[in-house]
């Protein structure tokens, strides 16, 4: 049998006598299928020769050594090991996942949950609260890029998409398996996880079993002042801890973490460290046994042997390492089941404790011509030079081993050609690798791909978004669907089948959010016209292609490329005017547009669709919209004729050519009380004059009668344009819409102003509607007109829009209004069939009457009267006082007097006074000051009556249009005392005089701050004597007498003042000291709310102890105001602060005037400018240069370096703003400009004229070129020259006279166009290369040189010939020309330019023998054919998975069960397998796709959470403001940044700085990121309800309601309250959001919920009623269904079954309630409750497939909770029903 098995081996491998079957473990890397036979003899002979060394040598590589000895392998994929410990170092730290880099290369993950017990044990409490813990914190912040860990192999997987992965734990059970308690010894270096903070320290997990180890507080102390970390450690820290004391046998351990305990822990052999517990990152000292040329042999700790591979070598010491040596080295990695150990030299893991510091390169993806072999190792791969400076590593699997091209291709001093693929930061080394396929491959990563770029690549799938390109076999991009093409495509999966091969265009790249967008746009794909990529490309007149995003209807969003985005308004859209934008222009349409303007700081871009040529995108206007503009003829007054009357207003016809038109219910008066009277006074066939033309919506034409707008159409010029328009202007309009944030006011000829919140109302603005309501006329005034974004900013504030008289203009709209209500009385009462006597519509306030007493309501103060006595009236009454009601019975005849008729409700109020009926007592003075009496209240004035006249007047209520709102305090009162003025004595047929309110008399009282500045204002110039009570750096508070307080500023001190000084040091407190009182002013007191007491001021002088002011004869200086001051001027100022956010010095020049030094004006150097906070103390006086005036009326712009404007030819510090690869930068500069520097002026040398050496944020030097008509600078350093004449020529070309033909010259690509490849030789110079002259490939397109050779790309070209007279320039990029490589790379796979010749004149010939024309036009591909769909693109990254057909843990699935019309069940029912189906089920076809959407959307919407996840930047933990600084600068939209900063803020105590820094963060966030600005709210949010007070989280809330969506605000407030136990604050919250919110069903869920919790049940039961009548019918199921689920888990179990009885009986179909009602009886009910269900379910009439689902669920708890015998009896149920339907399906 043994003979057998050794001439047959099976397998291939042959039996192994005893010698050999106790051989090292084989190796994988054995398997060479490269080495030849001779090689084996050679080393077969070496391996029997043996050499000895008495003396040691240093390193060298010698042969018989290597020989001797096996290779070095390195560790990978294949040679892990569950359990293998490792030291790795932290490269990215996300929420809840951590990457770690291990030796060699290789990348594993830890989860969250694999950190420690105690930090699982709080995720898990998290889920099940479903609310986030103070006590978790994220990874993130427990651990910083380049940190160092212990950990281990827990598992090792391959993903569905074939890749593997290594799984991770950090856990110390797992890390310190080995080590128990009595194996503990003093000064062993362990890591732990913090488990729990005590009061005198932390406990620390170490994973051993009967342990327990504390960390004293004051260690931890010690720690965290070291590391300027938190204030305190948070569970699941990680910690590098020194054994300090051990008690108890090891069973309580103290320890240490400080940095000078960890970094002295060495292991010795006193620790008696074993086999077993032996642990990574151990620092040793060890015996160098042997020196090999690729590893290192050492023996420490007496008993061990571990190796050194090449990559660990200390590269200082590679030459001087000898056989006998003492060195320190540290354990990398452990394997206890193979007992083998690895070791590294390297200084940085010599340190325990220590971090790495570099954890990328910026070499990764660039090709290498030059990598020299410096050593190769034949079982791991050759070490190599990159162009003779940074050292790589190839790894055997990378060399592109074939069977030609052998391990000797690679000998050492060989050069071959690679690609930086990696860097390693464990070796710290580059990763090559030398395959074809990889170097040549085009791009590597995303920062590969150019925006613009034509790529071809694979359709891989569809998604819901859109269709999935492979670009190449590791990265891909997205076509949305909206971008599928140009049209709308039906069927995309027709048009690109899976597997062809396609072209698109880039339309975005972000691989920090690892996205690539791309379009099928035929008409952008092809277009010639130059792309827009920046707002800094787009200049005024630039012609480009875009698509439209959004069709407004005010106008169009068209987006470019890398999400630009423009605006073109409704007047730019056409040059004949469109009403309806939406009937001409959709989304996803290609335009072409015209530049108008931009503004690259504001990220603002205006465009026009109307270009040079007048052509207009091609857009035909339909021929009844061009007939309705003409026709419309806005603003003239026309005669019209009712035709009918709509719920909305009137439809009319204009007179005479009666043409259609709508005029609106709220256009039919000024005032909306008087629109609901007039429009139920008209009737069909009416004639009404004095109506406008308005314009025209939706194709009719609309009308108007608001008096104030046709009055200023009669009396103003037209407006036809925004630059008609002035600021200050007053123009009235009428409400359009009514947002958040403010209110949208609509102006004659169609323009539309925004009125912000703060501008509405001079009074605190809570509640918009309450001030103003839709339609309603305004007087606005215009405040900011922006003709670049067509924009208007208005205000409706009485301080800037009323007249200083508002005494007329309240009684204007008071004669109005009675006009309009006596136009109304006419048109109903001749309607009216009425009988002789009073009746409704003669009465006239005043009129006395003798009435009939029908009810008293003494609990109302309220008299009815009968009402038969005056027709057409419904109701008479007459409001009273106590002591009338006393007299008056039901029955009882009364007199009244009539004080309003409310022709709208038929109401009649009257007067029971007495003193109405007396005759009047002298005559009425207009102009004459009366006390009157209230005593009735209307909606538009209020009746009053004079006393000792016995008269009645009205009182207009509103001064002016806007003056709309009171608080309760304000209005007018029954029976309330006031002083009027009379300016009419003539009642005529409204009945009353006309008055206006007086501000004389007692009603009105000076407030005592007025009466005390009128006082102070009488002490001007005066001297007086003070005690100085507290000095500040900028002022001096001095008290004078009593209450009265004076303020001395800094500029009032010293007639001198030396630079530098501190004038506000001369005085001391308690000092005595003579003033002059120069001013006043008024401060407010903050003891009262300013809305209700605006009065409360205090009064602070002015004083000055100046000398030349001493005298009371010399004058005061004037009022100091900007004006004053004149650029140029030297002035003297002081400091007040530097703000860090806005990079400006503010200083104060007098107590009146301030100023502002920008950051760049503070100082020519730039070491001053990094740190210009250091400069600069409060109070400290310098001397400034007056740049401008105006920033505010009393706010200067200064300067501190002398001058105050830019000039050619000088030379400044400027600043980096933004970057372009294609243009050069843009720079901010001095004095608030900006500048652009070119390519060609980035540096001296073509290789310093590059972007990469610049950041945003960079100070640089740079010389002024030109100053108009755009600032120009360069940075280029006049001093230095080229080093030899042989260099490119690199100096600036300044016309074309500098050149000459077969000049060698540096360049730029400008444009890839059909005539050539144009290169910018200077900022001035243009040259042309010709295809023919480009390549020496034939290239059919050319937008194909574009992918290779983008927009800004340096080339090096050859000048064939100039033209002088013409200035054109011929170059030449060929490589016989230039000497360098083509620009298209041989791996193209483009033929030659001779042979593509050859084919193509062969082809056409052929061709035009042999196909006739039209089938040239049917050969056109498919891909070109013009369609697409309009569908938002959502931001998707590049993972997906590829093997749709597997499972996630690669299987394939089992078929599903097929089921036509019963089940295909086998007869055998013990064969049943149940399986709970997941998701809830419908019983119609609509539940059934919504669940189909539903399952769609969840792989989406995982995708965009882990796509977030991926697109937070990982950072160290920031420990100061200049950390946090640099941090936000370089990832301004991560909210988490922010927060962080604020909470450090709030650590130190700085409450007002971290408010700063939140109200930072909401102006830098981009504001498409909506979700990161309401993380920065919630923020917020929870700061105020922590720190603040009740009134700052109010504003705080208010504002996030502006600017959110405000059920999220109002979400997130209510957690809040409820996280802080203010549980009265959540409830008066939800009673608010029930009532705003009351559709979402979410909102009354989440207060039944709170409500349950507080124990609150009864009000439970009412808000399920309150909330039916509420949500929308079609949720009332899904909300009875979320009440019934909240009844059993927290409320009465027995309510919660009615309500989903009641559910069910009304639908018994809705399998979904069906499924929940199961599952809440399953853990709340009996087993007999719930069998009842089932058999209820099982027989209603529904789809097999849900019958089926319900039978596998009743199988399925039978056998949990049941027996053998219910078992059996649920199958039989389910095995006749089968039979049931089969027997059904036979006949």
């Amino acid at each position: 049998m043994e003979l057998i098995e050794e001439s047959f081996p099976r397998g291939g491998v042959q039996k192994k006598t005893v010698e050999t079957a106790v051989k090292k473990r084989p190796r994988e890397d054995d398997d060479n299928l490269f080495s030849t036979p001779h090689e084996e003899e050679e080393i077969k002979k070496k391996k029997r020769k043996k050499t000895l060394s008495e003396k040691p040598k240093t390193l060298k590589p010698e042969k018989e050594t290597a020989s001797k000895d096996k290779a070095i392998e390195l560790l990978n994929y294949k040679s892990l090991k569950v359990g293998m410990l490792f030291l790795g170092c932290v490269k990215e730290a996300r929420d809840f996942e951590l990457t770690l880099n291990l030796p060699h290369g290789l990348t594993g993950y830890v989860q969250a949950t694999n950190i420690c017990e105690a930090y699982t044990q709080l995720l898990n409490e998290q889920v099940q609260k479903d609310e986030p813990l103070e006590t978790l914190s994220s990874l993130s912040n427990l651990y910083s890029p380049g940190m160092l860990v212990r950990c281990a192999v827990s598992s090792l997987e391959t993903t569905s998409g074939g890749s593997q992965s290594i799984k991770l734990s950090l856990n110390p059970k797992m890390v310190n398996a080995g080590l128990t308690p009595s194996s503990l010894h003093t000064g062993m270096l362990l890591c732990g996880c913090v488990s729990s903070v005590e009061d005198h320290g932390y406990l620390i997990d170490l994973g051993i079993g009967g342990n327990k180890a504390f960390l004293p507080r004051q260690k931890a102390q010690v720690y965290l002042n070291q590391t300027s970390k938190a204030a305190s450690l948070c569970v699941g820290q990680y910690l590098n801890c020194v054994i300090d004391e051990i008690k108890n046998d090891g069973r309580l351990v103290r320890l240490s973490i400080t940095q000078s305990d960890v970094l002295a822990a060495i292991a010795t052999e006193e620790q008696k460290w074993t086999m077993n517990n032996l642990l990574p990152g151990l620092v040793v000292k060890a015996q160098i046994q042997k020196v090999l040329s690729d590893r290192i042999v050492l023996s420490f700790l007496s008993s061990y042997t571990g190796v050194v591979d090449f990559l660990h070598f200390e590269c200082k010491k590679v030459n001087s390492y000898q056989n006998g040596q003492t060195v320190k080295a540290c354990v990398l990695w452990v394997d206890r089941s193979s007992k083998t150990f690895r070791l590294s030299l390297r200084k940085c893991f010599l340190q325990p404790g220590s971090s790495v510091k570099r954890l990328t390169s910026d070499w990764i993806g660039t090709v290498h011509e030059r990598c020299t072999v410096k050593s190769l190792y034949k079982k791991a791969g050759a070490v190599c030079q990159i162009d003779g400076e940074t050292l790589g590593l190839v790894f055997l699997i990378n060399l592109g081993l074939t069977k030609r091209k052998t391990l000797d291709t690679f000998k050492k001093e060989t050069v071959h050609k690679g690609r930086v693929v990696g860097f390693s930061p464990m070796d710290e080394m580059l990763l090559l690798s030398f395959k074809e396929a990889v170097i040549q491959g085009l791009y590597l990563r995303r920062e590969d791909v150019q925006v613009g770029q034509i790529l071809e690549g694979t359709v891989n799938r569809f998604t819901s978004v859109g269709m999935v390109v492979d670009i190449t076999n590791h990265l891909d991009g997205l076509v949305p669907t909206l971008h599928l093409a140009d049209v709308t495509v039906q069927q995309p999966e027709k048009k690109y089948p899976v597997g062809s091969k396609i072209k698109c265009r880039v339309l975005i790249v972000d691989p920090s959010a690892k996205k690539l967008i791309l379009t099928r746009k035929k008409i952008m794909m092809n277009s010639p016209l130059p792309i827009l990529t920046s707002y800094r490309d787009a200049t005024p007149g630039l012609i480009t292609h875009g698509f439209i995003c959004s069709v407004k209807n005010v106008g169009c969003v068209i987006k470019f490329y890398n999400e630009v985005q423009g605006f073109v308004p409704l007047r730019e859209l056409s040059s004949q005017y469109i009403a309806t934008p939406e009937g001409l222009f959709y989304k996803g349409q290609v335009v072409k547009v015209r530049v108008l303007d931009c503004n690259p700081e504001k990220g603002t871009l205006l465009l026009s669709f109307k270009l040079n040529n007048e052509e207009e995108n091609g857009v035909q206007k339909p021929k009844a919209v061009k007939n309705a503009t003409k026709a419309c003829d806005y603003g003239k007054v026309v005669d019209v004729k009712i035709v009918s009357k709509a719920d909305d207003g009137l439809v009319v016809l204009m007179l005479p050519e009666e043409r259609p038109a709508f005029l609106p219910k709220t256009h039919l008066s000024d005032y909306i009380a008087s629109c609901e009277l007039l429009w139920h006074s008209l009737k069909k066939d009416e004639k009404l004059t004095n109506v406008m033309i308005l314009g025209t919506f939706k194709g009719r034409t609309i009308l108007t009668r608001k008096s104030a707008l046709i009055s200023y159409i009669e009396n103003n010029p037209v407006i036809n344009d925004i630059s008609d328009i002035s600021v200050g202007m007053l123009i009235p309009g009428f409400v359009k819409n009514i947002m958040p944030f403010g209110i949208f006011v609509e102006l004659p000829y169609g323009f539309v102003g925004l009125v912000p919140k703060s501008k509405i109302s001079d009074k605190f603005v809570t509640n918009m509607n309450d001030h103003f309501g839709m339609e309603q006329t305004v007087v606005a005034k215009i405040t900011n007109a922006d003709q670049m974004t067509q924009r208007l900013l208005l205000t409706l504030q009485l301080s800037e829009c009323a007249p200083d008289d508002r005494s007329a203009e309240s009684l204007s709209l008071l004669r109005q209004y009675f006009s309009e209500v006596q136009f109304s009385r006419s048109l109903l009462g001749r309607d009216a069939r009425l009988t002789d006597g009073e009746n409704l519509y003669s009465l006239v306030p005043g009129k006395k009457l003798t009435l009939v007493v029908e009810e008293v309501d003494s609990m109302n103060d309220l008299v009815l009267f009968s009402a038969q006595q005056i027709a057409g009236a419904q109701k008479i009454s007459a409001v009273t006082y106590s002591t009338q009601a006393k007299h008056l019975v039901a029955g009882q005849k009364a007199k009244v007097v009539v004080l309003h008729v409310d022709l709208l409700g038929s109401h009649v109020h009257v007067s029971l006074d007495e003193s109405l009926w007396r005759n009047p007592k002298g005559a009425v003075i207009t102009g004459t000051t009366y006390s009157v009496m209230v005593q009735h209240v209307a909606e538009q004035f209020a009746v009053v009556s004079l006393e000792d006249t016995s008269r009645l007047a009205a009182v207009p209520l509103a001064c002016h249009f806007n003056d709309t709102f009171r608080f309760d305090s304000e209005k007018l009162n029954f029976r309330q005392r006031i002083f009027v003025t009379v300016k009419s004595t003539n009642a005529d047929e409204h009945g009353l005089l006309l008055a206006v309110q007086s501000n004389t008399g007692s009603v009105k009282q000076i407030s005592k701050a007025t009466s005390d500045h009128v006082k102070k204002r009488s002490m001007m110039g005066e001297l007086v004597t003070g005690t100085v009570k507290s000095v500040k750096p900028t002022y001096v508070m001095v008290s004078v007498t009593g209450d009265l307080v004076g303020a001395i500023h800094a500029s009032q001190i010293l007639e001198t003042v030396p630079n530098k000084a501190f004038p506000t040091s001369k005085l001391k407190v308690n000092q005595k000291v003579t003033c002059r009182v120069i001013g006043g002013r008024e401060v407010k007191t903050h003891r009262f709310l300013p809305i209700t007491h605006p009065h409360f001021m205090k009064g602070i002088l002015e004083l000055s102890i100046l000398p030349s002011l001493m005298d009371t004869s010399a004058k005061l200086p004037k009022t100091e105001s900007t004006k004053l001051y004149s650029p140029g001027q030297n002035v003297t100022c002081y400091v007040v602060k530097y703000d860090k956010e806005k990079h400006y010095l503010e200083v104060d020049v007098t107590h009146k005037v301030r100023g502002r030094v920008h950051l760049l004006s503070l100082s020519k150097s730039r070491k001053f400018l990094k740190k210009p906070e250091k400069y600069f103390k409060r109070g400290q006086a310098c001397t400034a240069t007056v740049v401008a005036g105006g920033l505010s009326p009393n706010m200067l712009s200064l300067s501190l370096i002398g001058n105050c404007s830019l000039k050619k030819g000088s030379v400044v510090t400027g600043r980096v703003k933004a970057i372009s690869p294609a243009s050069g930068l843009e720079i901010s500069l001095p004095f608030g400009k900006t500048g652009n520097a070119n390519l060609f002026h980035l540096g001296d040398s073509c290789a310093d004229c590059s972007v990469k050496n610049f950041t945003v944020g960079m100070l640089v030097r740079c010389c002024i070129l030109s100053i108009k008509p755009t600032i120009q600078v360069s940075l280029r350093n006049p001093g230095r020259r080229p080093k030899s004449a042989d260099d490119v020529t690199d100096k600036e070309i300044s016309s074309i006279d500098d050149l000459k033909e077969g000049q060698l010259v540096a360049s730029f690509v400008k444009a890839c166009s059909n005539k050539g490849i144009f290169l910018w030789l200077s900022s001035s110079i243009v040259g042309r290369v010709q295809f023919k002259h480009a390549s020496k490939y034939y290239i059919e397109d050319h937008m194909t040189y574009s992918s290779y050779i983008p927009n800004g790309t340096s080339l090096t070209a050859k000048i064939l010939s100039i033209d002088r007279e013409k200035n054109l320039l011929e170059l030449s990029l060929l490589r016989k020309d230039t000497g360098k490589p083509d620009i298209i790379p041989k791996s193209a796979g483009f033929t030659l330019m001779e042979e593509g010749t050859l084919k193509r004149r062969r082809s056409d010939s052929e061709s035009e023998a042999k196909v006739p024309k039209k089938e040239k036009k049917s050969e056109v591909s498919k891909d070109d054919e013009d369609s697409g769909v309009e569908v938002n693109c959502p931001e998707i990254g590049k993972e997906h998975q590829k093997g749709n057909q597997k499972t996630a843990d690669g299987k394939l699935p089992v078929p599903r069960l097929q089921v036509s019309s019963g089940f295909s069940w086998d007869v055998n029912l013990n064969n049943l397998k149940t399986s709970i189906a997941g998701g809830n089920e419908s019983s119609s076809d609509s539940e059934d796709e919504e669940q189909q959407s539903q399952a769609k959307k969840t792989p989406k919407v995982l995708q965009k959470t882990k796509l977030k996840k991926e697109t937070t930047i990982p950072n160290q933990q920031p420990q100061s403001v200049h950390e946090f600084e640099r941090l936000v600068i370089t990832t301004p939209n991560n909210s988490a940044n922010w927060t962080q900063y604020m909470e450090f803020h709030l650590q130190s105590g700085e409450l007002e700085q971290a408010r700063a820094v939140a109200e930072r963060a909401l102006q830098t966030i981009y504001f498409r990121e909506e979700q990161e600005k309401l993380n920065v709210w919630a923020a917020m949010l929870n700061m105020e309800n922590t720190f603040g007070t009740e009134e700052t989280l109010q504003k705080v809330f208010e504002r996030a309601i502006q600017y959110n969506d405000p059920l999220k605000a109002f979400q997130h407030l209510v957690d809040i309250y409820i996280k802080s136990e203010k549980f009265k604050e959540a409830g008066e919250l939800f009673n608010t959001m029930v009532k705003r919110f009351r559709q979402e069903k979410s909102v009354w869920w989440k207060y039944a919920t709170f409500l349950l919790q507080q124990g609150q049940s009864e009000s439970t039961h009412r808000l399920l009623q309150r909330a039916l009548k509420c949500v929308p019918d079609v949720d009332h199921v899904d909300l009875i269904s979320k009440f019934a689920q909240l009844e059993f888990r927290m409320g009465d179990a027995v309510r919660a079954k009615a309500l989903f009885e009641s559910t069910l009986s009304s639908y018994p179909k809705r399998t979904d309630v069906w499924s929940v009602y199961i599952d809440m009886m399953v853990k709340h009910g009996s087993q007999k409750e719930v069998r009842d269900i089932f058999e209820r379910v099982i027989h209603l009439s529904l789809a097999p497939k849900r019958i089926k689902f319900f039978f596998k669920r009743y199988l399925e708890y039978e056998k949990k909770h049941g027996n053998e015998k219910t078992v059996q009896a649920v199958k039989e149920k389910a095995l006749k029903y089968v039979e049931a339907k089969g027997s059904t399906t036979t006949t």
